[in-house]
């Protein structure tokens, strides 16, 4: 992401964290998980790419 801009890499970043932090208060929320659970952050890294591709050429 860092070749296409620092906007692309702030974009992404915040999204990764994001989209993680809903995932697990929506996990917590449903009962399935506690607060102690251990969530897997590699498929939100893949998604952080994405979205800071799709939605950092909209920031330029």
């Amino acid at each position: 992401m860092g070749w296409y801009g620092w906007a692309v890499v702030l974009i992404g970043t915040f999204a990764g964290y994001l989209l993680g932090a809903l995932y697990g208060i929506a996990l917590i929320l449903a009962g399935r998980t506690g607060r102690k659970s251990r969530i897997a952050f590699g498929p939100f890294l893949i998604a952080r790419t994405f979205t800071g591709m799709l939605l950092g050429t909209y920031a330029r």
